[in-house]
């Protein structure tokens, strides 16, 4: 090292002109040549180290713009479900209440048609031997109470609890008259829970018709 310190700073004349030997001189200049090779060596190492650092720091930066992209977009995906469950939890609550609706209403629909029954049976028992027509000869030609709007027929599932429809919900225009299927007795005339006003016409044999719902009794 001392070698090729004191050859940097000498010219190559300078060397000849001086009283070292030649052969002094000469292992001088191998050795400075040796460490001047390493030197080199060493260098394109360290510049080719450099190169692949630097292209490692590229290829970082892009891996951590591309983990924030990432971890950006499980934030929204995050957010998304966060706000999916908290629709669903309203829906659900939502869904219980009007399931508890449709029960209640259920409970009192029966209720309803429980107290229905109770009063027929009473017109019923009550009813006076009604003389007129033969309902039954008339099945299939009676007239309809008002011209048909048929919103609901015989039978037909009726929510709430999609109980079969005991009757026939007919659609009319408020003031529209409405009158009796057949010749009979008015045994009932009143508001009904469930039905509005209602009322009950005996026709005779067993037969009665019912009309609820109605705007005003006459």
């Amino acid at each position: 090292m001392r070698a090729s310190w004191i050859l940097a700073r000498r010219q190559p004349l300078q060397m000849l002109l001086e009283a070292e030997s030649p052969d002094r001189v000469g292992r001088l200049l191998y050795f400075n040549r040796h460490l001047a090779e390493a030197r080199g060596e060493q260098i394109e190492r360290w510049q080719a180290e450099g190169r692949e650092l630097a292209d490692q720091a590229v290829a970082l930066e892009a891996a951590l713009a591309r983990l924030e992209a990432e971890r950006d977009a499980l934030r929204r995906r995050s957010a998304e479900l966060e706000a999916g469950r908290r629709q669903r939890g309203t829906m659900l609550a939502n869904l219980e209440a009007r399931i508890r609706d449709r029960e209640d209403n259920v409970v009192e629909l029966r209720a309803t048609r429980a107290e229905l029954g109770a009063l027929l049976d009473r017109l019923i028992s009550e009813a006076q031997s009604f003389v007129g027509p033969d309902f039954e000869d008339a099945r299939g030609q009676l007239p309809w109470p008002t011209e048909p709007r048929l919103l609901q027929a015989f039978g037909r599932p009726r929510p709430p609890g999609n109980l079969p429809a005991q009757g026939v919900l007919i659609g009319a225009d408020p003031g529209t008259p409405i009158q009796a299927v057949a010749a009979g007795e008015v045994v009932f005339a009143d508001w009904l829970r469930g039905f509005g006003l209602l009322a009950v016409i005996d026709h005779g044999n067993g037969y009665m018709s019912l009309y609820g719902q109605l705007e005003s009794l006459t």
